[in-house]
């Protein structure tokens, strides 16, 4: 009975068993069907996916191009700033009447809209400026704003943001002892200074000049100007007589220039600023201090300056230049000469032609990145090359141009600006001797 038993439950589970087996093949059956069906769905939506991913899409909206800058409205500067802010502002006109700049990355032409702020000459309310149009307003690139000094002041802004800036009214040396790459320069100390030297050893060794004096501002750019001058005297072997500083905001050179006119210099070489450089020619008059020839850093073309003199009194004063472009008759600079006079009645400094180049690099460089990425438009700066009305610019690897961009002397000669040095960019030959009326 036990054995019937077992058999028939033998015979009933191995009926289940194979029951079961059935089952089981037929689930795996279609379990293995539909996993070949989800496979090729998700295979389809993938191609869907990625068909979809690369079609073209449109660029992104943009309309205008936004620009920043702080300028010196109020403070000890402020007479001297409206040449780059006038050439800034020239320049958005010019730029948008001509429908704007192409950006490859919009498709089209954006123009430009600008907020500038004053800086009120002071180093620390330009960084505070600097960082609001940077990290508030969040405009596209931003320009600079006058003086060495304030230039040093805001290196470390535009790098620690990225924003590619070319200086124009500085020329700071200090600034590539330290890890620069996203400002650029157009003239260093050294180069100016050299400049000056290179043009005093022409004019001494085909027998012009005979003896040189020096005097100097003492302010970060006007002193390593001076230095770099001195530094190239010695190496050329001509002294220079007098060598003597005065504080930034002088009232009165009187003792100063007397001893100058003591040794009777045939050139006397001012590293100065305009305030000074105005001050200067007003006491060497009074005096009768009357070199052969004077030369006045910044200033003398500058409207501030030169308004305070008449035609006579301002005949024969040399000055620095910017490039090839410096004077109304030069080939690369005369329209831009002439379009500022018809807009603003009076003819520019060289500080405007050093603020247009600026304007012009910036605009080539983001028509050659097609992108208003800054890191792009960097790249673009250091490695192209520009053309603008102070020549051919293409920055050296280190983030300024070569000497021979740095070294331009200015005169006046009957009431035009002329440029005299170097002698294959003359627009006129130096009139020597020039001596006060």
């Amino acid at each position: 009975m036990t054995k019937l038993i077992c058999s028939q439950n033998s015979f009933q589970i191995g009926e289940i068993m194979s029951s079961e087996k059935k089952s089981r093949g037929f689930s795996m059956k279609y379990i293995g069907i539909l996993v070949v069906v989800i496979a090729i769905i998700v295979a389809l939506a993938g191609a869907w996916l990625a068909g979809f991913l690369t079609l073209p899409t449109a660029p992104p909206t943009k309309d205008k191009i936004t620009i920043g800058w702080t300028m010196s409205a109020t403070g000890w500067m402020s007479a001297f700033t409206t040449t780059q802010r006038n050439t800034y502002n020239l320049w958005v006109e010019q730029v948008n009447d001509n429908g704007g700049i192409y950006v490859k990355e919009y498709g089209k032409n954006l123009t430009i809209q600008t907020i500038e702020y004053d800086d009120r000459s002071d180093p620390l309310t330009a960084i505070k400026m600097y960082e609001k149009l940077i990290t508030e307003d969040k405009v596209d690139l931003v320009f600079p704003p006058w003086a060495t000094v304030l230039h040093m002041a805001l290196i470390p802004t535009f790098e620690k943001y990225g924003y590619p800036v070319v200086g124009n009214t500085a020329n700071p040396d200090a600034v590539f002892e330290q890890s620069v790459h996203y400002y650029f320069q157009q003239c260093t100390s050294l180069f100016v200074g050299k400049g000056w030297a290179d043009w005093c050893k022409y004019l001494w060794d085909n027998g012009t000049i005979k003896s040189v004096a020096g005097i100097y501002a003492t302010e970060q750019g006007t002193i390593e100007c001076f230095d770099s001058f001195g530094k190239y005297m010695e190496i050329y072997g001509i002294p220079v007589q007098v060598k003597k500083s005065y504080p930034l905001g002088i009232t009165d050179l009187t003792p100063l220039l007397q001893e100058v006119k003591s040794v009777n210099p045939d050139v006397l070489i001012a590293s100065s600023y305009p305030a000074d450089g105005t001050l200067m020619v007003q006491q060497m008059i009074e005096l009768g201090l009357k070199p052969n020839l004077t030369y006045i850093w910044v200033g003398p073309i500058a409207p501030a300056f030169y308004e305070k003199f008449t035609t006579a009194e301002l005949d024969g004063v040399c000055a620095s230049g910017g490039g090839s472009g410096t004077s109304p008759n030069s080939p690369t600079g005369g329209d831009f000469w002439a379009a500022y006079k018809a807009k603003y009645g009076i003819y520019p400094d060289n500080e405007g032609v050093l603020s247009y180049v600026t304007c012009q690099v910036m605009q080539q460089a983001l028509e050659k990145a097609g992108t208003l990425n800054n890191t792009q438009i960097r790249d673009t700066i250091a490695t192209a090359e520009f053309q603008t009305i102070g020549g051919t610019v293409k920055f050296d690897g280190k983030q300024y141009l070569p000497p021979a961009y740095s070294a331009a002397v200015v005169q006046w000669q009957n009431g035009v600006v002329q440029q005299v040095w170097p002698l294959e960019n003359a627009t006129a030959e130096l009139e020597y001797p020039k001596i006060w009326p």
